[in-house]
Order: structure tokens, then C-alpha cells, then sequence
């Protein structure tokens, strides 16, 4: 029987220890064979109680977890700081705000037997159980058209090319290594220690460079949780329209939100002056909120809570517009 370790899986630690524990016990559960994945958690040095809950687990379990303390507290550097320990062939990220089903190695296992030329394979994420309003229409806008132009699947319309996100993606171990890049003090880098966001864009792209494949992998599936806050998701969609910018994607969806936002902006001021544009700006706002309404409605029918009518527009809002101008100014950072 092979014992090869075939999966290390991966998960920084950026949100404490309440959904750490949910993590490792849907871990414990996973029908993998337990000496043939590992799971590296990267978390903060000096945090000895996430420490000793990982070890604690790992002892309960009999699973190959271990626990790698990062000084800094950048994604892309506690991602950098376990892959050199990892000893799977597949690289495999997720959030540790994540519960996994206990068939999810399995079906990434099947993918890569069914599918060659892998670069990167990229999952499915589902709300988890019991989530409160904001969370479920945060979710219902992140998988909607008008949110995010469908650019979170790998299948049906959409304004751009599908990336893999970080919270449930797999990457041939080689395949990491052979596109990693140095660091301004001449470390190998798999991840681009210089973002903050979009890390997991910008390694995509140097994947593809290389003529390795993206697949979609619908039935991989992780529950994920939308820990997050209003001003924090304004603020990192900002973010991310601005790295978008910097690393050359999602030019599409953006260019159109900045020329909406610059054309309302720019009606809002004229209508100060002119009548005629006055009822422009009307009608253009009519439009929108009558769409911003439709949106509502069908978050309402999903989640069948009178709140969600007003979460999914102001979300919304908020993502169109932080996201319009943030375009507007690129991160000069990146290396």
C-alpha cells in the first residue's frame, strides 16, 4: 500500500480560535486515509493557546498536524513559512474559518487522477450552517451575477477568467515551487509576500504563464464562513480593485465599475447646475435601485429573512463603488 504523503494541506490562521475549532474537528472527520495527508496551521509565534489547541487535536486525532509560528502576520508570509515544511505531492489552501466534508480529499484525489497538465485546481465553497443575515446576503451577493460578474465559478457567464480562491484551491507541489520568485533580500517565494490581497490571483498568473491548466472542481467542496464586517469588506474590495489594477486583472468589470462611478459622480455635480441632467441622474439611479431591488429579492427567496432586503443592496453598494474607485488608483507596491 502506497504511505506517500499525497496532500498537505494548509491554513493560515487569521481569524482566533473559535472557527480554528470548528476546522480541526471537521478535519478529524475527513474519511482521507490519516498517513497520507498532513495539515500545516500558520499562525502567530507567540500564540501558545492556538499552539497547544493544534498539538491537543493532533494527539486526539492521530492526524500529522502541525503548528508553524510566523513573526509576521502577512497571508502571503504565513503561507511562505509552511511550504517548505510540507511534504505532500499537492499543496493544498484553505481558510481556517473552513469546515471540510469528510469526502473532500477524495474528490480533490479524483480530480487529479482524472485530469493532466494541472497547475492549479480550485473548488467549491458553500455558506456553513447558522450564519446571521449580513453573512448569508454577503454570501448570496459574492455568488451573485451583479456582484461579482461570475467570476467565482469556473462555468457559466461571466465578465472575465475564473480564478481559484485561497480558501479552497490545490497546487502540485513542483508546480508551486517552479514559478516561486526571490524576495527583495533574495528569498524563494511562492506567494508575493508585497500583498495583502490577491495573492492568490497574482500566483495563478504565473502558473498559467507556464501553460498549466486551471480546473474547476464544483464537487470539492468546503463550508466556509464569512467572518468579516461592512467597513472590512468596503475596505479590502478597495484593496483589491487597486492590486487588480497593479497585477493586470479583472480589467473588464473594473474598468466598467470605475465608469460608472466616475459617471455618477460626475452627474451628481452636474445636476447641481443643469435641469436636463438633473433627470438623468434620476433616471440612472432609478435603474440601479430597481436592479439593486431585483438582487434584494432574490437574496429574500434564498434566505427567506426580511433583513437580507437590506443587506444585499448596501452590500452591493458598497462593493460597486469601493471597488470603481479603487481602480482608479493602483498599488504601486507590488514587485
Amino acid at each position: 500500500m502506497n504511505k506517500e504523503i499525497k496532500f498537505s494541506v494548509i491554513l493560515p490562521i487569521c481569524h482566533g480560535g473559535h472557527f480554528l475549532k470548528n476546522a480541526l474537528k471537521s478535519l478529524g472527520n475527513l474519511e482521507f486515509p490519516r498517513e497520507r495527508f498532513e495539515v500545516l496551521f500558520a499562525g502567530p509565534d507567540n500564540d501558545e493557546e492556538l499552539r497547544h489547541m493544534v498539538e491537543s487535536e493532533s494527539t486526539n486525532t492521530k492526524i500529522d498536524l502541525k503548528y508553524i509560528g510566523v513573526f509576521r502576520s502577512n497571508r502571503s508570509a504565513q503561507l511562505n513559512a509552511a511550504i517548505p515544511q510540507a511534504r505532500g505531492h499537492i499543496l493544498v489552501f484553505a481558510d481556517d474559518d473552513c469546515v471540510f466534508l469528510p469526502n473532500w480529499l477524495h474528490r480533490l484525489g479524483d480530480v487529479f487522477e482524472r485530469k493532466d497538465n494541472i497547475g492549479v485546481v480550485g473548488g467549491l465553497d458553500r455558506l456553513g450552517k447558522n450564519e446571521p443575515p449580513f453573512n448569508i446576503a454577503l454570501d448570496y451577493v459574492l455568488n451573485s451575477f451583479l456582484g461579482t460578474g461570475g467570476l467565482r465559478r469556473g462555468q457559466g457567464p461571466s465578465v472575465g477568467k475564473y480564478y481559484p480562491k485561497l480558501w479552497n484551491m490545490a497546487i502540485p507541489r513542483e508546480v508551486a515551487l517552479g514559478v516561486a520568485i526571490k524576495s527583495q533580500e533574495g528569498l524563494s517565494q511562492v506567494f508575493n509576500e508585497t500583498l495583502d490581497v490577491h495573492e492568490d490571483v497574482e500566483l495563478i498568473d504565473r502558473i498559467v504563464e507556464t501553460g498549466k491548466q486551471i480546473i474547476y472542481a464544483p464537487d470539492v467542496i468546503v463550508m466556509h464562513s464569512r467572518d468579516t464586517t461592512l467597513q472590512s469588506f468596503t475596505g479590502r474590495s478597495f484593496n483589491m480593485a487597486r492590486t487588480s489594477r497593479s497585477v493586470g486583472v479583472h480589467r473588464l468589470p473594473h474598468l466598467s465599475l470605475s465608469t460608472f462611478t466616475l459617471a455618477m459622480i460626475a452627474l451628481t455635480i452636474a445636476s447641481i447646475v443643469s435641469q436636463p441632467l438633473r433627470i438623468v441622474l434620476v433616471v440612472v439611479s432609478a435603474i440601479y435601485c430597481s436592479i439593486l431591488l431585483l438582487c434584494a429579492l432574490g437574496g429574500f427567496m434564498r434566505a427567506r429573512q426580511f433583513s437580507v432586503l437590506f443587506y444585499v443592496p448596501l452590500l452591493l453598494i458598497a462593493l460597486h463603488f469601493s471597488r470603481g474607485l479603487g481602480y482608479l488608483f493602483p498599488w504601486r507596491g507590488l514587485k
